[in-house]
């Protein structure tokens, strides 16, 4: 139990996992933790490997961990409504979300390429409920799709999949085969990935280039909602962005102010819960959402209408006593004061009469 256990024959990419476990392990045991994850600490104590090589910053261990706690958040929700649900977690790495979701029900499988499962399977013990898949190593964790034989196994039951930091290494096509093949083997499941904008992309592909990383981002986005134009039912249910946080994190702060600043950076990484063929998914309740929807215009035309008209009264009342009141000045005011300036500034009339009709106008605007 004492023997270390070697991290070997790793890609590039699964390399990093090496780096954002380390990360859930030191964050589990700050005393201001944003996750809680012992069995992250365990994994970190049993594996021989050079963890400070690859430690992060504090801004980037927090941001991994909001990111994190965030997917956990979304499975938790899912497994509340459905207890007994299937989740599949592609490119896992070594994650350990099922030991901290875990609702007691949930049947679980984590899928990546066969030497992180190796490695896993030292690690973790499989049981009935928890289950691990190797991938073909012929191709990216995901893409060699005989894995969904092996989960295709549960007639009716809920199925929710879950991809952290893995679609923006596939490319567009290969995201539309893996789309489209679960859309249609589960129909109404819910899939839930991070992705970025091309922005983002791009500025993350000169970092690892500057970094002299063999490997480059190859997926993102413009529009966070396009999945639905594949294919039709297909429905984005949430977007959840870094500027979705509602709580201040002082080792964020900086990052936050810069999302506030600069929207398009702010957005620019999103996490997407989406529902694959929701046309075959609680039919009956369709037209209640209809009926609300219709509702919300009606009230909103109401609330429109009301304003509107107090709008229009509150002017008709006010803009006569205005020009009254205009008038008045004018009246009592005006020919006092030409006179007196067109004798101490020696002026034409018509002259001191034009440019005093101006200021009277710019005073009026201003009060």
């Amino acid at each position: 139990m004492n023997e270390k256990i070697q991290a070997q024959d790793l890609s590039a990419v699964s390399e990093t996992m090496l780096a954002t476990l380390y990360s859930h392990a030191v964050e589990s045991r700050r005393p201001d933790a944003l996750i809680h994850d012992p069995r992250a600490e365990e994994l970190v104590a049993r594996i021989d490997f050079d963890f400070a090589r690859h430690q992060m910053g504090e801004d980037d261990q927090a941001a991994t961990c909001v990111r994190l706690r965030q997917f956990d958040r979304f499975a938790q929700a899912f497994l509340t409504a459905h207890p007994d649900g299937v989740v599949v977690h592609i490119g896992c790495g070594l994650d350990t979300r099922f030991d901290r979701v875990d609702n007691g029900q949930v049947t679980w499988y984590d899928l990546d390429l066969p030497p992180v499962i190796e490695l896993r399977r030292k690690l973790l013990e499989e049981t009935p409920r928890y289950k691990m898949i190797p991938a073909s190593a012929q191709a990216a964790s995901a893409l060699d799709l005989a894995w969904l034989d092996v989960v295709d196994v549960y007639p009716g039951k809920p199925f929710l999949f879950i991809a952290e930091g893995v679609f923006m290494y596939f490319s567009d096509a290969e995201m539309r085969r893996l789309v489209l093949a679960l859309r249609e083997r589960f129909p109404g499941a819910e899939l839930i990935f991070d992705v970025a904008s091309p922005l983002i992309v791009w500025l993350q592909n000169l970092s690892l280039a500057r970094m002299k990383a063999n490997f480059r981002m190859r997926w993102s986005l413009r529009r966070y909602d396009a999945l639905e134009q594949w294919s039709p039912g297909i429905r984005l249910l949430e977007a959840w962005y870094y500027t979705s946080l509602k709580e201040s994190i002082p080792r964020l702060q900086k990052l936050q102010t810069l999302f506030r600043l600069f929207p398009p950076l702010g957005k620019g990484m999103v996490i997407l819960r989406y529902r694959l063929d929701q046309s075959l998914v609680q039919m009956e309740e369709q037209p209640m959402k209809d009926k609300s929807a219709v509702w919300r215009y009606v009230i909103a035309a109401l609330v429109g209408a009301v304003v509107g008209g107090l709008a229009v009264a509150l002017a008709g009342r006010l803009l006569p006593k205005m020009m009254d009141r205009m008038m008045d000045r004018m009246r009592s005011e005006f020919p006092r004061q030409m006179m007196a300036r067109m004798q101490a500034e020696g002026c034409d009339p018509m002259e001191m009469c034009q440019r005093m009709m101006a200021e009277f106008r710019a005073q009026e605007q201003r009060e």
